[in-house]
């Protein structure tokens, strides 16, 4: 080797720094760009320059950030990302900086602000930006048959971490939990799912809930309820619970337009099913659903005033009324829907009429309401007058029950209950128009329940009787299934062709 004098060495220096500098520059130069996410590769960026050119083209950066993950993205990509969400004035410190996209999740407010961006708007814009691309990624990537089985074990009220399922999930899935209050009116249940769980896989979690499909929808920071219609929707709600670390979310549900319509027909076919027990009532009635529109009438009702129920079915009561009820029954309903306060409901009164042919005819109207599903129903029962005709042997019956402090229950002689007093609702737990039209062998039990009918025909047919007029121990079933032993005194009024049967029902340890 060569010996350097001290007279030499500047000249060595000078000589040998430029190559050296240039040796260095061109391993720096030709250094790729690191990713520090998992799977990362080089980035085929053009060569980064230390200060940013506003003429870069950003058109082939903007297509490829769709295609890669954010831990993938390269420096040219990362401001080409901040223009598509309007961050653009920010691109310059970006760019000096050697942000790439493995470092964004990394950002601290201390950061961004070093970053020069000094608005607190733009700051909450571009963490919510990064957490959902970062939830993005993470759902891109556990899209595995082990993480999906796990997504989908939602626990409901509590979460066992030992079950099989939960042993399924990875550290990671296990640390993003988010507890989901999902309310549906007053019925709310909480379920826990991972921040990874899919759009659909959320959907099939409500719907094994509340049994049927349902909508979506939370409330934002402004307080804007916020649908949740697709996967993007849920990210963003993932997103805003990870920015503002909340682990716990209110989700409000309404049935779908499928699950209301299949609701719908479920609730008509149980209001069908009441309203065939009142073909056999002698008094007319009519029934009406919460807008007033006519749901059923029966013979009585077509026999009264003329209309078929092919006429008036599915218009509205007013089509039997007179212009002077015309004007305010609708006003009515929606008063009484606001205030719950009736003038008429469980009271009665006398109203005037519209017959089919045009005239009019005075009636005693008594109404009552019965929810069927969750709709209201108002039955309303048209009688004559008792101020004006004489009354039948039923009516001055029925009066006579209502006075009685003691469960009173009359049927005809083919079981069809036609009255049911206050201290009978009482006893079993049925309002009257739970019962009215229906066979008295429902508040019965046993070998009486099934031999009931059997017996009043063979009464009818010979006259012979075991209980009428001497009373005998029983046993009556309530609407909640319970047994009540009760002594049973039958007593028999005649009207014209009908049979009618007071049942009087005590109790049997009174002396």
């Amino acid at each position: 080797p060569a010996v350097v004098s001290r007279h030499s060495l500047p000249l060595f220096l000078l000589y040998s720094f430029p190559v050296l500098a240039m040796s260095l520059f061109g391993r720096f130069k030709e250094a790729p760009t690191s990713a520090k996410g998992k799977g990362s590769t080089p980035a085929k960026s053009a060569p980064v320059s230390s200060s940013y050119d506003e003429d870069m083209d950003l058109s082939n950066a903007k297509a490829s950030i769709r295609d890669k993950q954010m831990s993938d993205w390269s420096q040219t990509e990362v401001i080409a990302w901040l223009e598509t969400i309007d961050l653009h004035e920010h691109k310059a410190s970006f760019w000096e900086n050697k942000i790439t996209g493995s470092e964004l999740p990394t950002l601290t407010e201390e950061d961004m602000k070093a970053l020069g961006i000094t608005k607190i708007g733009q700051r909450k814009k571009l963490a919510k930006e990064i957490s959902k691309a970062s939830a993005a990624e993470k759902a891109s990537g556990s899209n595995s048959a082990s993480n999906l089985k796990s997504s989908k074990s939602a626990v409901v009220d509590r979460d066992d971490d030992n079950s099989e399922d939960s042993g399924s999930k990875d550290s990671s899935a296990q640390s993003a939990q988010v507890t989901l209050k999902l309310v549906y009116g007053k019925d709310i249940r909480a379920v826990r799912i991972p921040m990874d769980t899919r759009y659909s896989e959320l959907r099939h979690i409500v719907k094994e809930q509340f049994g049927m499909r349902m909508r979506m929808k939370y409330k934002d920071e402004d307080g804007d309820y916020v649908s949740i219609r697709r996967q993007q929707d849920l990210l963003d709600m993932f997103s805003d619970l990870q920015m503002d670390g909340r682990t716990r979310q209110r989700i409000f549900v309404t049935p779908s337009k499928e699950s209301e319509n299949a609701r719908d027909k479920e609730d008509s076919s149980k209001a069908q099913a009441v309203f065939a027990m009142f073909d056999v009532l002698l008094d007319a009635l009519i029934a009406i659903n919460d807008e007033g529109i006519i749901q059923y009438c029966n013979g009585s009702f077509e026999k009264l005033t003329g209309y078929t129920a092919k006429d008036i079915v599915n218009k509205n009561i007013t089509v039997i009324m007179t212009e002077e009820y015309k004007r305010t029954h609708d006003a009515y309903l929606k008063t009484y829907f606001k205030t719950r306060t009736s003038k008429i409901i469980g009271v009665g009164r006398d109203v005037i009429f519209q017959k089919k042919d045009g005239s009019v005819q005075t009636v005693h109207l008594e109404v009552t309401e019965k929810l069927i599903g969750d709709k209201s129903y108002f039955f309303g029962t048209l009688k004559k007058p008792v101020d004006k005709v004489m009354k039948s042997v039923l009516q001055m019956e029925r009066e006579v029950l209502d006075r009685l402090v003691v469960p009173a229950i009359i049927i005809d002689h083919k079981g069809t209950i036609h009255g049911f007093n206050a201290a009978a609702s009482t006893l079993l737990n049925y309002q009257l128009i739970d019962v009215v039209g229906r066979n008295i062998n429902l508040l019965m039990t046993g070998m009486d329940k099934q031999n009931h009918d059997n017996y009043l025909k063979r009464y009818v047919e010979t006259g012979k009787s075991k209980i009428i007029g001497v009373g005998r121990k029983v046993v009556a079933q309530t609407k909640d299934g319970a047994l009540k032993p009760v002594m049973l005194s039958v007593t028999e009024k005649i009207d014209g062709d009908t049979r009618f049967f007071t049942g009087i029902l005590q109790d049997p340890n009174a002396q």
